[in-house]
């Protein structure tokens, strides 16, 4: 009967091992998660500046013309 505690036991602290390492990867997972859609909302906002631009037509111009109008 007594071995039968101990197995049960050892099992129940690996289990309780396992629980507690995917909770860690879990949260990393989740602020891994929050970085890229951060990033993501950073690059429409430049996608949005560029297409403003191009339709302005200061893509459109030639390379001088695009160097003199940022100085």
């Amino acid at each position: 009967m007594m071995g039968g505690r101990k197995a049960s036991r050892s099992r129940d602290m690996l289990l309780a091992l396992e629980v507690y390492k995917l909770t860690i990867r879990d949260d990393a997972l989740k602020v891994e998660v929050s970085t890229l859609k951060e990033h993501i909302k950073e690059l429409k906002v430049e996608l949005v500046i560029y297409k403003v631009d191009l339709g302005n037509g200061v893509l459109a111009r030639k390379p001088n013309q695009w160097l003199m109008s940022l100085s």
